[in-house]
């Protein structure tokens, strides 16, 4: 009987083979087999006429990589998001609504290859604590996380794939043989050729930048912005990291094992989103067939981002645009409809980098720009042009962000504004702590 090393193997009758550690914190791995309703452990199985041993994995790599010990209850799909989501949104700073979008690209990385199109997340802005706590929870609860900062191609081409790794990068530079391997990474069996054999780089990637990479195809992923913060983020250390780990990877790990067929086979799709947006949220849509739900939210998450948004060139510019969506919100506080076109904040923006002798403003691409990066999306209103409809939640948003960046037409508030006094409130509240 043929004997075969696997890294892992999902066979067409449902029958799934995984790598997992023997014992928690152990530097050997053994083979669990999942054969559609539970789990068993070895380090030989025999299944369809086959002998499968696990494939060596050395001990360097045991130590940058989490693997699971074995599968564990997560709940419902739904419970799965908000638990995770809570956790990210502690350690990162994050809002709910990109927290929440973080949690579903980390689901994505354990199904991608059910799939065929790997996800991509592109985190930019503002560096610092929140960021980097950001990278260390994906690590987390990713599956077969690696953080990498040296991105030469050398390095990157030896790396097991077949293992079903998630890239964690954070490179110094963006160069063009790193903008080529993330295209080729997005889908399966795209080969590049590296030292006279084919490299399959098949994989989910994160990748940290401060600014956004002016490349369409290539920024088709989930876009988080890290913006400055004043809120208190507490410190994620190696203790509570491992407890996130112990905790979710065996849950996700029960994720993965019990929705794969349910991925395969599923025929979702957003077809009132254009590509590529489309794309990225069927790739991560199909990993929540059993909760329509969950499909809903991705879709209307992503029709509100835009996967073409470059970051802005400085945090003085992201200031001077909310500082001057804050003075139109209480400008037009009860007149009209509540809408502001680009023009109007364009105009307001100049007044302010005029008064504070400043005379540079952004040009309206680059104020596009801003506003998508600050996640605001803009419509057609009238014959005036495109802008904003002010509801009540993007009222909201603009006097929460502006807190966030200590806007200071925010520190006396306008009398009477129940947004400004919440974001004052919540301000002491983060200075209390």
């Amino acid at each position: 009987m043929e004997t075969l090393k696997t890294t892992g193997q999902i066979f067409p009758d449902g029958h799934v083979i995984e790598i997992v550690l023997a014992v928690e914190g152990s530097t050997n791995v053994t083979l669990l087999h999942w054969d559609g309703e539970q789990s068993r452990f070895s380090n030989k199985l025999e299944l369809n006429g086959k002998i499968y041993e696990p494939a060596e994995v050395s001990a360097t790599l045991l130590r940058a990589v989490r693997f699971p010990t074995e599968p564990r209850g997560f709940g419902s799909p739904a419970a799965l998001v908000k638990n995770l989501a809570a956790v990210i949104a502690k350690y990162s700073g994050l809002p709910d609504h990109l927290s929440r979008l973080t949690v579903f690209f980390s689901i994505a990385t354990w199904l991608f290859d059910a799939v065929g199109n790997a996800p991509l997340l592109i985190v930019h802005g503002s560096q610092g604590r929140p960021a980097d706590q950001l990278t260390k929870i994906l690590h987390c609860v990713c599956r077969h996380a690696l953080v990498l900062a040296d991105t030469a191609p050398a390095g990157l081409l030896s790396l097991p794939f077949p293992l079903g790794l998630t890239l964690l990068i954070r490179p110094g530079k963006m160069t063009e043989r790193l903008k080529q391997f993330l295209l080729a990474s997005r889908i399966e069996n795209q080969f590049i050729v590296h030292r006279g054999r084919f490299v399959d780089a098949f994989c989910p990637v994160m990748l940290q930048v401060e600014k956004m990479i002016g490349n369409p195809t290539l920024m088709a992923g989930i876009e988080i912005p890290m913006l400055t913060t004043r809120q208190e983020i507490p410190f994620l250390d190696s203790t509570a990291a491992e407890a996130i780990a112990e905790e979710f990877q065996s849950q996700l790990l029960a994720y993965r094992l019990e929705n794969l067929r349910a991925t395969r086979n599923s025929d979702f799709d957003s077809k009132e989103l254009t590509s590529p947006v489309r794309e990225t949220a069927r790739s991560i849509g199909v990993c929540f067939s059993s909760d329509p739900n969950l499909q809903a939210e991705i879709v209307a998450l992503l029709r509100n981002a835009d996967a073409h948004a470059r970051v802005l060139s400085s945090t003085c510019q992201e200031a001077a645009v909310v500082e001057a969506m804050l003075f139109l919100c209480h400008e037009k506080d009860g007149k009209g409809n509540g809408a502001i076109h680009v023009g109007e904040i364009a105009e307001a923006v100049r007044v302010l980098n005029k008064g504070r002798d400043k005379m540079e403003s952004p040009s309206p691409r680059a104020l596009g720009d801003i506003l998508r990066t600050l996640g605001f999306m803009t419509e057609r209103l009238d014959k005036n042009g495109r802008g904003i409809m002010m509801r009540r939640d993007i009222r909201r948003r603009v006097h929460e962000i502006a807190m966030n960046f200590g806007v200071p037409s925010l520190a006396e508030g306008m009398r009477g504004c129940e947004d400004c006094k919440f974001a004052r409130g919540r301000a002491r509240q983060n200075d209390r702590c």
